[in-house]
């Protein structure tokens, strides 16, 4: 389980990113969180790196997605 401080990081990167994007568009959302996720199983925790995983899920996701 994600403690405070790492739930409330995420969050915001995923706000973060999702700026650029319509509020309606929940599955880009949704997928860039999903990959966050993955990476803070692995330990990685860093904002920067938990931004990179993010930037690089929406620059391979579909146009539809952008």
């Amino acid at each position: 389980m994600l403690d405070a401080d790492i739930t409330a990081l995420l969050r915001a990167l995923v706000n973060e990113m999702r700026e650029g994007a319509s509020q309606n568009e929940t599955g880009a959302a949704t997928h860039v969180a999903s990959k966050m996720l993955e990476e803070t199983g692995k330990g990685e925790t860093p904002a920067d790196a938990l931004k990179q995983a993010g930037q690089k899920v929406l620059s391979a996701a579909p146009t539809m997605w952008r």
